[in-house]
């Protein structure tokens, strides 16, 4: 009878154990790999300063034409660290000539910290638009909400933190040319089946329709994924009716989705995947 018992307190614990084991792989994420949106990032400099806003726009065209812009973008998507360039934050000095960035950290791979220094994408072109104007670079970080009007009060020279280009935006600062182009992408747990034939926008979209309150999607407030999820006449973005949650961060909206306060996250897609990819390792 003892030894009954012990088997079956040893098949418990077992049972228990193999619980506990789903529940850790539960965590995992995945992107659901069709495009939500279409659309452009650019710098934005202050609608006086025209002469900052040409230059801008000379480099760009110069890095795009040779392939150098190419070579950038590639080489952080890669995630080939031995390529990738750090940049000291800098000092901002009334007295000395710099070119002082707006971004928002982190937002890899456009723009995001190793250790004390600064890297990705725009961060990288930043340092190539202070190289062309002789410039000290000085990297200041912001909220995301407050990155346009620092450059709209000539708090600083140039925004440069992965904008989408809009109307609404436009109202407010001076684009460069576009750089890049991006689009939404809807993150889930790896367990969740809900979307897993879909094939087309049509098809994550219908299903988005038809959730309601209780259904939880996170977002990074300020950027177009709340456009997208709350709804902007202007965008053509009519929104859905489920819970919004807004988050700083988009790698805060995706931890929320792993430790299970939240159903989804729509985040622009290069950032998502990375985030998800580096989470998914943390397990």
């Amino acid at each position: 009878m003892k030894s009954r018992i012990i088997s079956i307190f040893l098949c418990l614990l077992i049972f228990v154990c193999l619980l506990s084991s789903c529940h850790r792989e539960s965590k995992e994420l995945k992107c659901i790999d069709v495009k939500l949106t279409s659309e452009e990032y650019a710098y934005a400099v202050n609608k006086e300063n025209t002469e900052l806003l040409a230059t801008v726009n000379q480099l760009l065209s110069e890095i795009k034409s040779n392939g150098t812009l190419d070579g950038i973008v590639n080489k952080y998507f890669s995630n080939d660290t031995s390529k990738i360039k750090t940049y000291d934050k800098g000092e901002e000095l009334p007295c000395k000539d710099q070119l002082i960035v707006a971004t928002h950290i982190p937002f890899s791979p456009f723009e995001y910290q190793i250790g004390e220094r600064y890297c990705g994408i725009d961060i990288e072109i930043a340092s190539l638009i202070a190289e062309k104007l002789n410039l000290e670079l000085v990297i200041k970080e912001y909220s995301f909400n407050d990155i346009l009007t620092a450059v709209e009060n000539n708090e600083v020279d140039i925004a440069m933190a992965a904008l989408t280009v809009s109307s609404d935006r436009e109202s407010q600062v001076a684009f460069t040319d576009t750089y890049f182009e991006a689009s939404q992408i809807l993150v889930a747990k790896a367990d969740d089946t809900t979307f897993d034939s879909c094939q087309t926008t049509e098809d994550v979209v219908k299903i988005l329709r038809g959730m309601n309150k209780g259904t939880k999607i996170g977002y990074q407030k300020g950027t177009v994924s709340e456009s997208y999820i709350v709804g902007n006449q202007k965008l053509k973005f009519t929104g859905f009716n489920t819970d919004k949650i807004s988050f700083d961060s988009a790698l805060d909206a995706i931890k929320a989705l792993k430790n299970g306060d939240i159903n989804y996250v729509i985040v622009d897609e290069g950032p998502g995947k990375i985030i998800v990819d580096q989470l998914n390792k943390q397990n």
